[in-house]
């Protein structure tokens, strides 16, 4: 994938992120969001001038034995994501 950034241009970068944990004790969990968030946050691009940061608001959950499918999993972290949001820029939440 290419960034092409006409010049003069603003550009503002939103990220969601949704992860569904399979075989993440959870005591690890809480390291892993921070990780990614840290990940994220170091990325740069030199395309644009001056102080640009990207961050992400995600959302994380597991298969819980009551689920019934796919999409309770995916509901589960869409929810999370929007807490995420809520509590402001750069976060995560588990569900």
């Amino acid at each position: 994938m290419k960034l092409i950034i006409a010049p003069r241009a603003m550009c503002g970068i939103m990220a969601e992120f949704i992860a569904i944990l399979r075989s993440v004790p959870p005591e690890v969990q809480p390291a892993l969001g921070d990780r990614i968030r840290a990940s994220i946050k170091g990325i740069t691009l030199p395309e644009l001038k001056g102080e640009r940061t990207i961050s992400a608001s995600m959302g994380f959950t597991y298969f819980h034995e009551s689920d019934t499918g796919a999409g309770d999993a995916l509901g589960r972290a869409d929810e999370a994501v929007y807490e995420a949001k809520h509590a402001g820029r750069d976060n995560w939440k588990l569900k």
